[in-house]
């Protein structure tokens, strides 16, 4: 077999597939008829060709060799490849040329014989004429060789004129190219055009053919001549003389240059088969080097060429043309790059060339996203599920970029609406079988007419298609549900029923009850009517009947008080008056109701109490209980002995506050005391209006006026600390087992006196007064008897706005730095100085604070530059031995030039610095009392993310990696609400809305915190090791193991873990979800314990929601829409001056409560829930962050109704809300100890939070009763526990709710005597 040339070097046996190209492999299979897949990469390919072609290889390359050349040109093969080959192949590998004839006449002895042989060789030249220019435009044929392409050698010539009439012929040697198989696996490939049975190619006009046929096809009645072979174009042998057709012959010299006609072409005489084109090209030649002149061809006339100054008409038009074409062109692009609003660039192709404003019109501008749309770039647009995209009608198929909108997905709406007839149909016929009858079921129990959801449920899916599966029937079950409910026959009664086999009897019931039914709006209506007369009847007959008994009442009053009088006075009774109640009660015995009691004897009291013989007064009765009483002044005509008789004696000093009896006065003899000393009542929450005098134990009503208390400090404090105080922790408490009764001793004018004072909440009141005294420096003290008794929800209020908010205000400046910059939380490497680090972005602070340190060297002032840039974790790692608090916003003070430092507030205890989220739940309490400090609470939050990238979980320097929960929208509008009239409010609200979006996506919407598969975002700050402000041995649980494999104590493994002497992925894993809890908020919990890192938290999420609602709403309502974002503002990535606007924070909004209701919200529970992103699953931890969807608006009606009814009873205890259940907290043991941020503790943000989400979905009523809940236990702490207010409380206890059994304890307690901060 001859080695295969060039053409087909891949089917050597030798040859490497892997060598060629993608589209050479796709080419070759395409050749052999070898099918391969679209979409299959080149190893695919390559193993192709070694699978299919390689073993044919072979097969191929002998049937190319079979192939031989002819002078007949291209024939058609016979159907048997066997006989072919017989019949072509011979020894010498070539076809013999065709036998000559013997004899040949002269030329000049007939002018036809010359004339012939002249055509014969023409014809056979233009052949290859046509043969070479037919090559640039198609395909080389199968059976074409290179040889045929190269200069070929002329044949020796003959020296006779025989040999000039009749040249010798060239025998040449077969070609040994390789042919393609035909399909069928024969010689020649079905795509041969010049095949019989393939595909005809198209005619070219300018070439002339001639018909290689045979005598009986020139006989054809078309009477065109056609070549089957392949011409050369003569313009590829320039030195090559061709011989000329017939029709040169006989015409005169000057139509040689006219081109031939359509009719000359088709009047070709075609060549014979005496000459073959190169035999005929030789003999040319040979006459020519003779010296004879041959005929040539006739020239093409060349075309006139247009002058340059004509223009054609159609130039203008061509233009136009192509300047729409260009626009059209460029404003495709530019519209898909500008794209939809907020996602694709800006419009500002041409923003560099100055239009007038009609001409911004031709400018593209961004498309609103469509309505249930999630919009990318390049106008790229995804509906959401139950949506299908539904193109413009003038988008001509995508030719010009317009939005699609997104419709509802009619077929599944239309499969909804079956499975909807199909349950309202199922209900129909129950309805018609229970009308007026009973339904038994199989079991024999009796059915009810009615039918729960989930039983329904059952008898549909019984009759669905076999076909449709379960999770296919759920989903359009939950489709439809809304819709059954939905129907008024389903909620009402029996429309569509069948009745037709219903009794007489049954008929007329069904007709009175379905009439009553029907009307039922009317009868009710005359009912109300009815019993409403009847009962104003009732109304006006009784107070006729109580006005006509207040006379007889009014007598049997005054004879009462008449007779009581006249008795004291002859000696039978104690006292001369009567206690009003006590009266009251005898006289209207026959009255059980209190309420009619008290009506009857309201209009009694009126008149007797404006009779002038009877004095009312307020006394203390013998049993010690004060009441008010009347007694008889009038004449006693009756008595026997004078009101003179009567002894009067005692001398008793001693005073009641509180409800004490008078225990001096000897045998209850009367005797009005010396001194009038001024009196409170004890009841809690009610002030007297009067000043009583003591008399024998009675108040005479007087008028209270300036009255005080003046005592003596310290003898105060200590004695009431020795009686009330038996547990020794400073504080009277109802735990304290004392008297709880306590004889104040007063200064006076008129000498030393003493008041009995009782209970714990008003001893407490008078610890806490006095102790406030001593602090300002007071030995004595003039007390105010309503403190003693204030009311608790009112001193409460009044203690936190005047007192506790100004305890926990700080500010750092050179007033403030000294208590601000301490850090009272444990750190073993502290060096003790007060240090503070400032950004570079402020260097006028840097040196107000290098001028403090300076000035004032007793507060040991260390001032830090932060370097610029990102701050990494291993920098904060590297100021763990020097932490310092971080600077926040100044203003110059304008009449002293110099800097101050804004208020913040501190959580208070062991935090002494400016928190995040618990800044923002204190500055929502003191907006109405301290606006200023909330304001400069808001510029601090700016200032931080400004300078340091996000609102700092506190401004300490081991805070500088970790956020907290974002709040500062919400706050942001609330202080503009607060503030509007004010200059600058709108400006600062700006600067909020700025500061929100940096914060947003500079921290909160970048790796590793954003979850690019789920689109959820978690908490994971950066840092490493154990943080200083939490000592090791809080860790002492997860640390142990490692302190024992290492042989170091707890403190030791903690510091070679954090500075890096040992390596512990373990460790490095667990520090990782505990700086993401801390920073959640919520530390600790078990709900976030070792997954926090890797949780989309809802309360999270919920919160980036607000922040996206809010900055939409905030741009749209207060800005106009249009919102430049100044470069200081900028996140990274961003163009500076770039404008916002409220669609991109829409969409943004929308796609996160999609992705919120896919992967946190479960709608058999009726709940949110955490979704871990590692394992891209719904967790299952019950917590009360459930609730913060109502909170920031992002529950449906429907979801909002099942977290009331299913979810909220779970959290609801005996003081308010739970963190979490106990179901998902588990029991209590070593490994899973009590943690503060679990059941039972509640705390304020969560319940603040709950209730006004509750409000806003309409739930007043859960909302009012979730507030009387807590804040009942606060109030009942603050009363029994000597003014105590916590941070937490246990939620189910009833007593003692303050006390924490958690890792931290809680902060509000260890003071003594009085609260300080609350």
């Amino acid at each position: 077999m001859a080695p295969p040339d060039d053409d087909l070097r891949y089917l050597s046996p030798s040859f490497d597939p892997s060598s060629l190209t993608m589209a050479e492999l796709r080419n070759i299979f395409m050749t052999h008829d070898i099918s391969y897949p679209a979409s299959a990469k080149k190893p695919q390919l390559v193993d192709l060709f070694t699978q299919e072609l390689k073993p044919r290889s072979r097969k191929i390359l002998a049937a190319r060799d079979r192939v031989r050349r002819t002078s007949k040109g291209i024939t058609n093969m016979p159907s048997s490849q066997e006989e072919t080959v017989n019949s072509d192949v011979d020894d010498s590998g070539s076809m013999p040329p065709p036998p000559t004839p013997k004899q040949r006449k002269p030329r000049k002895s007939t002018r036809t014989s010359a004339e012939s042989d002249a055509m014969a060789a023409s014809a056979m030249v233009k052949t290859m004429n046509a043969r070479n220019s037919s090559a640039k435009f198609t395909r080389h044929s199968d059976t074409e060789t290179d040889q045929d392409h190269e200069p070929r050698q002329p044949s020796v010539r003959r020296k006779s004129r025989k040999s000039e009439a009749v040249p010798n012929v060239k025998v040449e040697q077969a070609d040994e190219a390789p042919v393609r198989p035909s399909l069928k696996g024969g010689v020649f490939s079905d795509e041969n055009p010049f095949q019989s049975g393939s595909s005809p190619l198209e005619p070219v006009e300018h070439r002339r053919k001639t018909a290689h046929s045979s005598s009986d096809k020139r006989k054809s009645s078309s009477g065109r001549r056609k070549t089957d072979s392949v011409a050369l174009d003569s313009a590829e042998q320039p030195g090559s003389v061709i011989s000329s057709t017939s029709k040169t012959f006989g015409i005169p010299v000057a139509s040689l240059n006219r081109p031939s006609s359509e009719d000359d072409r088709d009047k070709t005489v075609e060549a014979g088969e005496d000459f073959t084109p190169e035999e005929q090209l030789e003999l040319v030649r040979d006459r020519a080097v003779q010296g004879k002149r041959d005929i040539l061809p006739p020239r093409r006339k060349p075309k006139p060429s247009r002058s340059f100054g004509t223009i054609p008409k159609s130039a203008p038009w061509v233009v136009v043309l192509a300047l729409l074409g260009g626009y059209a062109t460029w404003w495709r692009q530019e519209k898909l790059a500008v794209g939809y609003c907020g996602i694709g660039r800006s419009s500002h192709a041409l923003s560099n060339v100055e239009f007038p404003r009609w001409a911004n019109a031709l400018q593209p501008v961004c498309e609103p996203c469509p309505q249930h749309a999630i919009c990318f770039e390049d106008m790229e647009t995804q509906c959401e599920d139950g949506f299908v995209p539904q193109s413009h009608p003038l988008s001509l198929g995508g030719l010009i970029p317009l939005p699609p909108t997104c419709e509802p997905d009619g077929e599944r709406a239309r499969r909804v609406k079956a499975v909807a007839d199909r349950a309202v149909e199922e209900l129909r016929q129950r309805k018609a079988e229970a009308e007026c009858g009973v339904v038994i079921s199989a079991t024999g129990a009796v059915v009810s007419e009615e039918m729960t959801e989930e039983d329904l449920k059952k008898e549909v899916a019984k009759k669905r298609r076999r076909a449709m599966g379960d999770a296919e029937f759920e989903d359009l079950w939950k489709g439809s549900i809304g819709e059954i409910k939905g129907r008024e026959e389903v909620s009402s009664s029996s429309d569509g029923s069948s009745l037709a086999r219903i009794s007489i009897s049954c008929a007329v019931r069904r007709s009175a009850r379905l009439t009553v039914a029907r009307h039922r709006v009317s009868l009710s209506l005359i009912t109300l009517t009815v019993a409403s007369l009847l009962y104003i009847r009732s109304l006006i007959r009784t107070a006729r009947n109580d006005t006509a008994r207040v006379p007889p009442l009014v007598a049997t009053t005054l004879d009462r008080l008449a007779t009581q009088a006249a008795l004291h006075a002859r000696g039978d009774a104690v006292e001369s008056w009567i206690s009003v109640g006590q009266l009251r009660d005898d006289i209207l015995r026959d009255e059980f109701s209190a309420k009619r009691r008290e009506s009857l004897w309201k209009p009694v009291a009126a008149v007797v109490e404006r009779n002038a013989n009877v004095r009312a007064s307020v006394r203390e009765g013998r049993s010690g209980d004060v009441s008010r009483v009347w007694e008889w002044t009038g004449s006693l005509g009756m008595l026997d002995e004078p009101w003179s008789n009567g002894r009067v004696s005692g001398t008793g000093k001693r005073v009641n506050f509180g409800g004490a009896v008078d225990d001096n006065t000897p045998n209850g003899s009367t005797t009005p005391s010396a001194v009038d000393t001024p009196g409170q009542e004890d009841t809690i929450g009610h002030c007297l209006k009067y000043r009583p005098k003591y008399q024998r134990g009675f108040y005479e009503e007087e008028f209270l006026g300036e009255s005080s208390l003046i005592v003596d400090v310290r003898s105060v404090i200590r004695e009431l600390l020795e009686a009330e105080d038996l547990d020794g922790d400073c504080l009277i408490t109802v735990n304290d087992p004392g008297p709880k009764s306590f004889y104040l001793k007063i200064l006076n004018p008129h000498g030393r006196q003493e008041i009995r004072i009782t209970g714990t909440y008003h001893l407490a009141n008078l610890l806490q007064e006095l102790f406030h005294a001593q602090r300002r420096g007071q030995n004595y003290v003039d007390l105010n008897p309503a403190s003693l008794s204030e009311n608790p929800v009112r001193r409460l209020q009044r203690l936190i706005q005047s007192s506790w908010w100004n305890n926990l205000i700080r500010s750092i400046d050179e007033s403030g730095i000294g208590l601000a910059a301490k850090d009272f939380k444990p750190s073993e490497v502290d060096d003790g100085r007060a240090r503070i680090y400032v950004p570079r972005g402020v260097p006028e602070q840097y040196a107000y604070y290098l001028k403090i340190a300076r000035e004032q060297p007793t507060t040991n002032l260390d001032v830090q530059w932060l370097p610029e840039g990102e701050v990494t974790a291993e920098f904060i790692k590297s100021l763990n031995d020097k932490p310092g608090i971080l600077a926040l916003e100044m203003e110059e003070d304008p009449a002293t030039k110099r800097l101050t430092g804004l208020p913040f507030i501190v959580p208070g205890g062991r935090f002494n610095e400016l928190y995040n989220w618990d800044s923002y739940f204190c500055a929502i309490s003191m907006i109405d009392t301290h606006p200023h400090v909330v304001k400069s609470i808001l510029r601090h939050f700016i200032f931080e993310i400004k300078h340091y990238g996000k609102i700092l979980n506190a401004n300490r320097s081991y805070y500088l990696g970790r956020a907290q929960p974002p709040f500062l929208t919400d706050l942001a509008l609330r202080v503009y609400t607060a503030t509007k009239h004010e200059a600058g409010s709108k400006e600062l609200l700006r600067h909020a809305v700025l500061a929100a979006m940096k914060e947003y996506h500079h921290y909160w919407m970048t790796p590793p915190r954003y979850d690019a598969v789920s689109g959820l975002t978690r908490y994971r700050p950066i840092g490493s090791g154990i943080g200083p402000e939490t000592p090791a041995s809080e860790f002492a649980h997860m640390l142990k193991p490692y302190a024992e494999k290492y042989s170091m104590t707890i403190d030791e493994i903690g510091q070679a873990y954090t500075y890096g002497a040992i390596k512990e992925p373990q460790l490095d894993v667990f520090y990782l979800h505990d700086r993401a809890l801390r920073e959640s908020g919520h530390d600790t919990t078990k709900r976030l314990e070792g997954i926090c890192a890797d949780l989309g938290t809802i309360d999270l999420n919920c919160l980036l929601y607000k922040y996206e609602t809010d900055i939409a709403q905030t741009i749209r309502n207060e800005f106009d829409d249009n919102f430049p974002v100044s470069s200081a503002f900028c996140a990274p990535g961003q163009e500076a001056d770039h404008v916002e606007s409220s669609a991109v924070w829409d969409r943004a909004s929308r796609r996160r409560k999609s992705l919120i209701d896919k992967y946190c919200w479960n709608e058999d529970k009726g709940s949110y829930f955490d979704y871990n992103t590692v394992t891209q699953t719904q967790t299952d931890f019950e917590y009360v962050t459930c609730l913060w969807p109502l909170w920031c608006g992002i529950a449906n009606p429907h979801q909002a109704a099942l977290l009331v009814q299913k979810t909220l009873p779970k959290f609801e205890c005996l003081g308010g809300l739970s963190t979490s259940t106990l179901q998902s907290r588990g029991p209590i043991d070593a490994k899973n100890p009590p943690k503060q941020w679990d059941y039972p503790y509640g705390w304020a943000p969560h319940q603040i939070l709950a209730w006004d989400g509750l409000k806003r979905y309409g739930y007043h009523e859960d909302a009012e009763r979730l507030v009387y809940k807590w804040l009942y236990m606060i109030t009942k702490v603050f009363v029994d526990f000597n003014g105590t207010v916590v941070e937490k409380y246990d939620v189910t206890q009833p007593k003692t709710p303050h006390h924490v059994n958690a890792e931290y304890g809680n902060q509000g307690l260890g003071f003594k005597y009085a609260p300080q901060e609350g």
